[in-house]
């Protein structure tokens, strides 16, 4: 921190609100003598560009080595001597271009179209780990009658689930309390904070399977929440 000059150094009195951009290094300290209880929000945690990228790139790179064999194929003999962070004349600095640098180019550009087709299973990814944390929503009495929490006969608190088929009657309590999960063609899932504690990951992940012509069904009925929530923000 040498030579660098505060933004802001000075005391945040009863009832201030201190904003700190992200990447901004922060430090405080409380009078001894002084009471002092302090409250952080923070704003789009872990929702950055880069952490789509995180989550992606593997896919991304999985994908390509499965089936580019130049991919699975071996760095050429004497790699170690085409390179490094060490300002030294490399004995077969020359031959990196042909060797290395070329394939690398061939392969990203192969990964960019890999990557577009895996960012989708990314957000998948970052919607469960969402509700892995995120509270339980607040319901209503009448909400809670008629919902998966001690309603209608059952208790996913108590492994009380109900068995989904197509004569079942299914409402969405919250538009961002449930994803529908594709883990193959074949299998699919659902993942919800309906059973989530209200202390910081205080309960494991809560999740049911979902049989495949049913999904056909909830996919609908979140396009209907989506189109419905979408007309009450134009319409205010």
């Amino acid at each position: 921190m040498s030579g660098r000059t505060p933004i802001f150094d000075g005391w945040i009195e009863h009832g201030d609100l201190l904003y700190i951009p992200r990447g901004f290094i922060h430090q405080g300290y409380t009078e001894a003598s002084i009471h002092s209880l302090h409250l952080t929000v923070s704003v789009c945690r872990r929702t950055a560009f880069v952490d789509l990228l995180e989550r992606f790139l593997p896919l991304a790179l999985g994908s390509l080595a499965e089936k580019n064999l130049s991919m699975r194929s071996s760095l050429p003999i004497g790699y170690l001597d085409m390179g490094g962070v060490l300002p030294l004349s490399y004995q077969l600095n020359n031959k990196a271009s042909d060797k290395i640098f070329n394939v690398l180019d061939k392969q990203l550009a192969a990964l960019k179209k890999d990557a577009l087709d895996a960012y989708e299973s990314a957000i998948d990814m970052m919607a469960r780990e969402y509700l892995k944390t995120a509270l339980p929503p607040l319901l209503t009495g009448e909400e809670r009658q008629l919902s998966a929490i001690g309603g209608m006969g059952f208790d996913i608190l108590c492994k009380k689930q109900k068995k989904f088929t197509m004569n079942t009657q299914i409402k969405f309590i919250r538009r961002h309390a449930q994803r529908l999960i594709f883990e193959t063609e074949e299998h699919c899932f659902v993942v919800h904070r309906m059973a989530n504690s209200r202390i910081y990951e205080g309960r494991p992940e809560v999740t049911f399977d979902l049989d495949i012509e049913v999904q056909l069904i909830v996919c609908l009925l979140l396009f209907v929440l989506f189109c419905f929530s979408l007309a009450l923000k134009l319409i205010s």
